[in-house]
C-alpha cells in the first residue's frame, strides 16, 4: 500500500470519476455546462469525457489508488509522519488501520457507483489556461455525474 506523503509541485491538477447511465447521457452532459462557452468548448469537454471511458473495475482501482490519507490520524499523529516500515509493514497496527480505512472507501465508492453503466476519468489542470482551471476548479467538482475527484496539488 502506497500512501501519499508530500506534494513536489505548485502546479494544481485535479482528476475526476465521472458516472453515466449510458453513452449518449455524455453527449446530453454539454447541456449541463455554462451555456455562454463556445460551442467547440463544449464539444471538446464531452469528447474529452469520451477520450477518458474506462470501465467499471478501473474506477475501482483508479479510486484504490487515489485515496487521500492526507489528513489521516492514528492515535494523535499524522499517518504521513509515520515511517515507511510501519507504513508498508502488514504486521504494523498503522498499516492496518490505513488498510482499514481505505477499505472503508472502497466500499462506499462500490456503492455509490453500482448503478452507474459507463465511466470517464478526466484530468484538468491550472497550468492549461483559464478554461482548463475553470473546470478543475469551479465545474467538475461540482456536476451531478462527478462521483469522485482528486487533487494534485
Amino acid at each position: 500500500m502506497k500512501i501519499r506523503s508530500d506534494f513536489v509541485t505548485n502546479s494544481s491538477s485535479s482528476s475526476f470519476i465521472l458516472a453515466f447511465n449510458s453513452e449518449e447521457e455524455i453527449d446530453e452532459f454539454k447541456n449541463k455546462l455554462p451555456q455562454y462557452w463556445k460551442e467547440e468548448i463544449l464539444d471538446s469537454i464531452v469528447a474529452d469525457i469520451k477520450e477518458g471511458l474506462i470501465t467499471k473495475e478501473e474506477a475501482v482501482e483508479y479510486f484504490k489508488r487515489n485515496i487521500s490519507t492526507w489528513s489521516l490520524r492514528y492515535k494523535g499523529k499524522d499517518v504521513w509522519k509515520y515511517s515507511w516500515q510501519k507504513l508498508e509493514n502488514e504486521k504494523s497496527d498503522v498499516y492496518k488501520f490505513v488498510k482499514k480505512y481505505k477499505d472503508g472507501k472502497v466500499k462506499e465508492f462500490i456503492e455509490k457507483i453500482k448503478e452507474f453503466n459507463v465511466f470517464s476519468k478526466v484530468e484538468y489542470s491550472d497550468n492549461d489556461g483559464e478554461l482548463s482551471s475553470n473546470l478543475e476548479h469551479e465545474i467538475m467538482p461540482y456536476t451531478s455525474h462527478t462521483v469522485e475527484s482528486f487533487s494534485h496539488h
